[in-house]
């Protein structure tokens, strides 16, 4: 079995399952999903998965026993039996680098347990086509939602995704940092110039910033009315709308990957972290803009 540690908010579990899955059908097995730290510590965001069509279950505690107490829940002999004559051992994976690490995604003679964000499509892009697949909504859409769908499918639609909120702490700004308003206007002057008539659909967690703030001289619909928990709903009307503008964040990230037109138009920050302390040149796909 593959099993992996949930952590974060949609769009980091959306990277866990990602690796999760294409570890799981190199090795012909299933996943099993670590829930626990939603359950027991981690209260900034909330389980997730669920809206989606994927190919996994959430691990019961016996399991997660099993397997990250392995061999210590083993007899001496039964121990010997496993790691000797069937060779088997668990494999215990953990993000060390933020960038690509090549050699992780291969067969294993054993169970697996991954730990990380793992922000890169390298680790998942061979099976592409079908995470899209499993990756569609199920969840029905509201009255509200069904109308700015049709919207977006009716213009030539492009997603502008603005994250503020748990990034304006100063201390998580140190880290992350905040896309500025001039990235988005030179973004939008990028898309004007390959989008005869563009419409832009604002999505962001602090729309009233966005309104206040964000002015553009092209037709602008702010998307505002979802909150958290329809997280998965905001991610399907930025995934539908033809091109995309994104913010640092693994939420727009999936917003405009999960779009499968070969000939949309992503814009993406040149900086994902405001300091150079990770190496991030893996994180934005290499046909995406980076401004």
């Amino acid at each position: 079995m593959v099993i992996v540690k949930l952590l974060g908010g949609l769009g980091n579990q959306l990277f866990q399952y990602a690796i999760a899955r294409h570890l799981a059908i190199i090795n012909d097995t299933e996943v099993l999903l670590d829930t626990t730290a939603f359950e027991d510590f981690y209260k900034l965001h909330k389980y997730s998965l669920q809206h989606f069509s994927i190919k996994a279950t959430i691990a019961k505690r016996t399991q997660l026993e099993a397997v990250y107490n392995f061999p210590h829940n083993l007899t001496r002999l039964q121990r010997l039996w496993q790691s000797r004559i069937l060779g088997k051992k668990n494999f215990h994976l953990i993000e060390e680098q933020f960038n690509y690490q090549p050699n992780i995604i291969k067969k294993y003679a054993g169970n697996v347990s991954i730990d990380g964000y793992w922000q890169t499509e390298k680790y998942f892009l061979e099976i592409a086509d079908m995470l899209r697949q499993e990756l569609k909504i199920i969840t029905s859409s509201e009255k509200e939602d069904i109308k700015v769908l049709q919207n977006i499918q009716k213009t030539d639609s492009v997603s502008l995704h603005i994250r503020r909120a748990d990034y304006t702490n100063p201390e998580t700004a140190l880290i992350h940092g905040l896309c500025s308003i001039e990235y988005y206007q030179e973004a939008v002057k990028n898309i004007a110039d390959k989008i005869p008539n563009p419409t832009f659909f604002i999505f962001s967690d602090d729309i009233t910033w966005a309104e206040e703030n964000l002015k553009l001289d092209f037709p602008m619909v702010f998307v505002g009315h979802n909150n958290a928990d329809k997280n998965y709903e905001d991610l399907r009307m930025m995934s539908t709308c033809q091109h995309h503008i994104i913010a640092n964040s693994s939420f727009s990230w999936w917003g405009a990957w999960l779009n499968p037109n070969p000939n949309k138009v992503v814009i993406a920050p040149q900086k994902w972290f405001s300091t150079n302390e990770r190496n991030y040149q893996d994180v934005v796909p290499n046909n995406w803009i980076k401004l």
